[in-house]
């Protein structure tokens, strides 16, 4: 399975096919698959194990199952290595009080922060420039016939000579 399925939350399928598939994550009683010839849960099952003990036992208790099965995780279990990469997930333990990142992901993690704020960034100029299109659509004409009449008066007229006007000629009768 692949990385991103794991931090994704995508369900694997049975990685050899002999044994049966992973139990319920939503069931608060059941237990998590710790062995690497089973069925592997990903982060999202963990999670939802972790949500249904909190909704039956309470967080404190679901707390120390979830500490206690996941620590029981062989350090090349999908979900041990590649879950603390999964902001949303971290997080979501983080709030319970339990830290399940490390530096490394920590560090993925702030780096999606930032990258999220530039995207809002971006978001929020594009609607501003929306805006202002809006307005740009009747700024543009007034904006056009004010120049043609300046570069008329500053570059068309001098070509043509000027004549005088002199003094009003009365007609002979």
């Amino acid at each position: 399975m692949s990385r991103v399925a794991i931090i994704a939350g995508i369900r694997p399928q049975n990685k050899i096919g002999l044994f049966d598939s992973a139990p319920d994550s939503t069931n608060a009683d059941s237990q998590p698959p710790l062995s690497e010839f089973d069925s592997q849960w990903g982060c999202a099952d963990w999670q939802a194990w972790h949500t249904a003990n909190v909704n039956k036992y309470g967080a404190t208790v679901a707390n120390q199952k979830f500490i206690t099965q996941f620590n029981q995780l062989s350090s090349v279990n999908s979900a041990y290595n590649f879950c603390k990469y999964n902001c949303d997930w971290a997080q979501y333990f983080g709030n319970y009080g339990i830290d399940v990142s490390d530096v490394t992901s920590k560090a993925a993690c702030a780096a999606v922060t930032v990258v999220d704020a530039a995207g809002n960034v971006v978001t929020n100029t594009a609607q501003g420039a929306s805006s202002a299109s809006g307005l740009i659509k009747y700024l543009l004409p007034l904006a056009v016939i004010i120049g043609g009449a300046y570069a008329i008066d500053k570059f068309v007229y001098p070509i043509f000579p000027k004549r005088k006007i002199s003094g009003i000629k009365k007609k002979k009768k």
